[in-house]
């Protein structure tokens, strides 16, 4: 076995570091040519991954060259050989040898990214396409993290399949062997799993990736599951891209650069008063184009998509907010935001303790009375954790009765107090005069605010 570490292409992250993602090639290629056709894959916005994540280091392995067993003659990048590319079952143990080789290899990657992050294992992110899902696919098989969280960020995997798919998850460590493998699925049931494939993949069928999907979910993981009409053996591009963004911005950054969507709405009348519709309409008049049947808002400013059909969208702080809110440097948004979190712990206390709590500007935060429930969704122990309001980290806002609230004249918020319903019975009660400092403040205070780049 080589014992040599692997090559790898390092991008370092063009602002402070706040996550890395440790990314897995396909058969056949290399870094190089894969960073580089990575450029062609773009959102719907025109941005890379790169791009959309300026905080992200980006690191490349390179697999180890291999003569193939089925062709003497050849040698290919590869991270296992395969005998049969139409029938991966067909003398399938040939894949355990390569696997057993560099699976602790792309560990030690993840291990020294997670040293680098202050021990942050949850802020390294594992994708793999094709072989490199595959690949992917056993790492976690056989990683065990050594803090209470037990997951990584994530794991994005595209037209990736399982090696070895017939057999039960000790059955596969056992044909690995690998050294300091868990006994436990810990790291595959607390790990955010998103898998995408292209019906038209010519080469790992789409039925393949369906059967990963069924696999890891029986192993206890949460996946996510996405099918594109056409993309071939490689990305869809922009539907595929949009969603790998909007997935690790949920994951990643729940609250810089979002706004309370649902809060925010119900202060449409005073938004035309002061007109900072107009105001926005005027530095960009395409953003309130009457021709557009449903403009959608970005995925980075809002938990959940939004057109301008809800909640009088257009009337709204949402778009002139988000607007303006996008203009500042991200060195000034994270300073605000981090002051912002400040005067709230001054506000509202280091711990939110249980019950009902009476918060500054008429707002009361109402918790489940079974704290066991919370305890379990939120995987912490106190009440003091932070509690994501935004519709991340498990708590979906039930946007309904602010979406009636509003279409009423004079609307239901400023009748009486509405109670916003969230899931597990955590409950947010709007007094009629809310304003929006308070929101700001209380979207700061339970954000996961990065840290503030280094001038």
């Amino acid at each position: 076995m080589d014992s040599l570490p692997l090559h790898c292409i390092r991008i370092a992250p063009t602002v402070t570091h706040s996550h890395t993602v440790v990314f897995l090639h396909g058969r056949g290629d290399n870094v190089s040519n894969f960073c580089n056709s990575l450029h062609y894959s773009r959102d719907s916005q025109g941005r890379t991954l790169a791009e959309a994540f300026p905080t992200f280091r980006w690191i490349f392995p390179q697999a180890p060259k291999r003569r193939c067993a089925s062709q003497p003659n050849e040698e290919w990048n590869q991270w296992f050989d395969v005998w049969n590319v139409s029938n991966f079952a067909e003398n399938e143990e040939l894949q355990a040898e390569g696997l057993r080789e560099v699976v602790p290899k792309i560990r030690d990657i993840l291990s020294q990214e997670a040293n680098d992050l202050n021990g942050r294992w949850d802020k390294v992110i594992l994708m793999g396409i094709s072989m490199g899902s595959a690949t992917s696919v056993h790492t976690l098989f056989n990683l065990d993290i050594p803090i209470p969280e037990k997951r990584l960020g994530a794991f994005i995997g595209f037209s990736g399949r399982c090696p070895f798919a017939g057999r039960t998850l000790d059955q596969m460590r056992n044909t690995l062997r690998i050294p300091s493998s868990p006994t436990h699925n810990d790291v595959l049931k607390n790990t955010p799993m998103l898998l995408e494939h292209c019906v038209d993949d010519p080469l790992v069928l789409v039925e393949w990736g369906r059967t990963q999907r069924e696999i890891l979910r029986g192993m206890g993981a949460t996946v996510e599951w996405r099918e594109y009409g056409d993309g071939g053996h490689w990305f869809n591009s922009p539907d595929g891209i949009d969603d790998v963004m909007q997935f690790l911005n949920a994951l990643s950054f729940p609250a810089l650069g979002k706004v309370y969507a649902w809060l925010v709405g119900s202060h449409a009348r005073f938004s035309r008063s002061i007109k900072l519709v107009n105001i926005a309409r005027t530095m960009s008049p395409s953003l309130f184009d009457e021709s557009t049947a449903a403009i959608r808002t970005s995925p980075q400013q809002l938990p959940v998509p939004f057109s301008s059909s809800h909640i009088g969208l257009r009337h709204t702080f949402l778009r002139p907010m988000t607007l303006l809110w996008r203009i500042f440097p991200l060195t000034i948004r994270v300073t605000a935001y981090k002051l912002l979190q400040r005067i709230g712990r001054w506000l509202y206390g280091p711990s939110s303790g249980s019950g009902v709590q009476r918060l500054p500007f008429g707002l009361y935060l109402k918790y489940n009375s079974d704290s066991d429930v919370y305890v379990k969704r939120c995987k912490c122990k106190t009440y003091g954790e932070p509690l994501w309001l935004d519709g991340c980290g498990g708590f979906q806002v039930r946007l309904a009765d602010m979406n009636n609230a509003v279409e009423h004249d004079p609307p239901v918020l400023f009748r009486s107090d509405v109670t916003v319903s969230l899931n597990e019975g955590i409950e947010v009660v709007v007094n009629p005069f809310v304003n929006m400092l308070r929101l700001i403040v209380l979207h700061a205070m339970h954000g996961d605010v990065v840290e503030q780049p280094s001038s």
